[in-house]
């Protein structure tokens, strides 16, 4: 498992994440963040791709921005990561070393 939490877009996140069986990243999607120069946020499309760099077999979605509609981040994370996408939630509990949730 790797964890990435405020980051911003980094191909140090791809060493992280390397082979990870769960890759959580954060997604925050807040407005204006691709447009900043200095950057530690990320977009839902932006950790799917890194997930992707990093040969994860599943990605977890976290630290959204107030009100963004989760369903439609896993949906841009997917045009980056091909492999399992899930939305962290309160009480969500996965199993590490499975493809089972």
């Amino acid at each position: 498992m790797a964890y990435s939490g405020d980051t911003g877009p980094t191909p140090a996140l791809a060493e992280l994440g390397r082979d990870a069986d769960l890759f959580i990243v954060e997604a925050t999607d807040h407005d204006g963040e691709t447009s900043r120069p200095s950057r530690n946020l990320m977009t839902s499309t932006e950790a799917g791709l890194w997930a992707h760099r990093a040969g994860a077999r599943r990605l977890m979605l976290a630290h959204f921005w107030p009100g963004n509609d989760r369903a439609a981040a896993v949906v841009a994370a997917q045009a980056e990561f091909e492999d399992a996408v899930l939305a962290a939630q309160e009480g969500l509990t996965v199993m590490l070393g499975t493809s089972a949730n």
